[in-house]
């Protein structure tokens, strides 16, 4: 095998993407050698030859590869018809000697969201490549309600979610699309809400903080054709996690007189299971034929999390089902436990050129969810029984630019504050991981 086009510690590198299967190498070797190496956004220009050596009597592998330049910045914009308006600024600075080193930070400014990340990670080359990262993530959402389209209503947020992070995360790849994620490391969280709709201005939020240290293992693979509205290909998620953390409660002005603070110790366990694919309905994959799809959606939650001081905290604190793109910026109290079943059928359409006609339907159930105290509607109580389906919706169109998809969507929840609502954006709508997703 033959390197071109790189410095020679830099070949050495490149090499060891490929390993042989005996003494040879086979065509699947050189396969998932060459999409694993593209897939790392150090190396440009990968080019794969073979040729007959007639000396060798045998076939010799030639990689053409160019690096990339060391210093890398990334430029984004989210425009909303909500709150979520935010920009994106990010840079990474590489470094490759005997193993490939990166440096990145990025951050995104916003009305409802704000948050950083910074990461160092050390990239080991092989058969199965390895990487071990350092990082931090900190994360800050505003919950507010919204008006109209473009509509806004400026009371008073009445929750506020924020959550710092400091892991070490190891990842192994035993193909370009898969890899195994070992994470473990310190949290806390700091939640602020109130527990009335209404709302003076000199009112204080109740505060409920967590804080202490979680390990998860996680294997992810994706197959899909786009990081967002996707028409093709499988993306799977497995997860499983444990947390041991201290609550600190301090009570605010609408909670009642006699509520107390306190400090109590929690620990628990939670699994999770995601799928998510789409099919082609189209009988032949011929360019420029319009996108016909469907797809399905799979998600389920399980912990052992149990009641924090209050019925707000106790769902501040639960996993949530976010279904939609702009779910992200909605409190619903029905889609949010400590374990829920939830699945989605979707069907994609095109229209004309990029333009697609896209539908979605999903129903999730909550198992032994979060209800108010009969004796005091500030507790939460622990219900017995597996919820009502609970039904989701949309339809809209979704055009895709040089920036990022563009969409307008008409939307339902099975939520009476927000039952119907329609959303329009411009660039992709995402969120860094939370604390303890």
């Amino acid at each position: 095998m033959n390197v071109q086009g790189l410095p020679k510690e830099q070949q050495a590198f490149v090499r060891r993407f490929f390993r042989r299967t005996g003494t040879n190498y086979t065509p699947s070797d050189i396969e998932e050698g060459y999409f694993t190496l593209v897939d790392n956004d150090f190396f440009s220009n990968v080019y794969p030859r073979v040729m007959y050596d007639k000396e060798k009597k045998g076939y010799v592998l030639t990689v053409d590869a160019r690096q990339n330049n060391n210093l890398t910045a990334d430029l984004g914009v989210l425009l909303s018809t909500r709150s979520m308006s935010n920009f994106y600024l990010g840079g990474s600075f590489r470094y490759l000697n005997r193993f490939l080193y990166t440096a990145s930070v990025n951050a995104t400014v916003g009305r409802f969201y704000n948050g950083a990340h910074g990461a160092f990670r050390v990239s080991l080359p092989g058969r199965f490549p390895v990487y071990v990262q350092p990082q931090v993530t900190f994360n800050n959402f505003n919950y507010q309600d919204t008006g109209g389209l473009l509509g806004t209503n400026t009371e008073t947020t009445q929750i506020q979610q924020r959550d710092l992070a400091t892991t070490v995360q190891i990842g192994l790849s035993p193909n370009y699309r898969s890899r195994y994620i070992i994470t473990g490391g310190a949290f806390t969280t700091r939640d602020r809400f109130a527990n009335t709709d209404e709302l003076s201005s000199n009112a204080t939020l109740d505060v409920s903080r967590i804080s202490g240290v979680t390990a998860a293992v996680k294997f992810e693979r994706n197959s899909q054709n786009r990081r967002q509205y996707a028409t093709l290909g499988r993306r799977v998620e497995f997860g499983f996690r444990a947390v041991k953390a201290i609550e600190t409660y301090i009570p605010g002005s609408t909670a009642a007189p006699d509520m107390e603070g306190r400090d109590k110790n929690h620990q628990w366990l939670r699994a999770n299971a995601f799928i998510e694919q789409f099919f082609t309905l189209n009988k032949a994959d011929t360019v420029g034929v319009r996108t016909s799809a469907w797809g399905f959606t799979t998600d389920l939650v399980a912990s052992t999390q149990g009641r924090f001081a209050t019925y707000r905290s106790s769902l501040t604190a639960s996993p949530a089902f976010l279904p939609l793109p702009d779910s992200r910026t909605l409190f619903l109290d029905r889609y949010r436990g400590t374990a829920y079943a939830a699945g989605g059928l979707h069907f994609v359409q095109g229209v004309a050129g990029p333009l697609e006609w896209r539908t979605s339907v999903y129903a999730h159930v909550l198992v032994r969810p979060w209800g108010r105290d009969p004796e005091n509607s500030l507790l939460a109580k622990r219900q017995n029984t597996i919820s009502r389906p609970y039904f989701t919706a949309m339809t809209g169109f979704t055009y895709q630019t040089p920036v990022g998809p563009a969409s307008l969507q008409f939307i339902t929840y099975d939520e009476k504050n927000h039952r119907f609502g329609v959303f329009a954006h411009i660039g992709y709508v995402l969120f860094r991981d939370r604390a303890l997703d």
